[in-house]
């Protein structure tokens, strides 16, 4: 059950953070959720969307970092380093983009 409780709230938070003319998003991969090398807890999905006649990636997040959703195609290693803050980041940055 709660499993079916953060993929809506990852859901939501994906919805809200677009537009009319974007589409909604497809989730490219299940539900990751794993433990970091602190041992806090992190949950990552991806997801692919339409914006504006574009294919751009993405994933919602939940862990050390914080909560929400950044555009990004990363692979799924890299993008758990990053909200698990398992390299000198202080934040997580959307891609510019061009491999996408």
């Amino acid at each position: 059950m709660q499993r079916i409780n953060v993929l809506a709230a990852l859901g939501l938070l994906v919805l809200t953070a677009v537009t009319n003319a974007q589409s909604p998003p497809v989730w490219t991969s299940p539900l990751e959720v794993g433990q970091c090398a602190n041992g806090d807890t992190y949950k990552l999905q991806s997801y692919r969307q339409d914006q504006g006649g574009r294919q751009v990636n993405g994933y919602a997040y939940e862990g050390p970092l914080g909560q929400g959703t950044v555009l990004s195609s990363v692979a799924l290693d890299q993008a758990k380093r990053h909200v698990c803050k398992e390299e000198v980041l202080s934040r997580w940055l959307p891609d510019d983009g061009d491999d996408q």
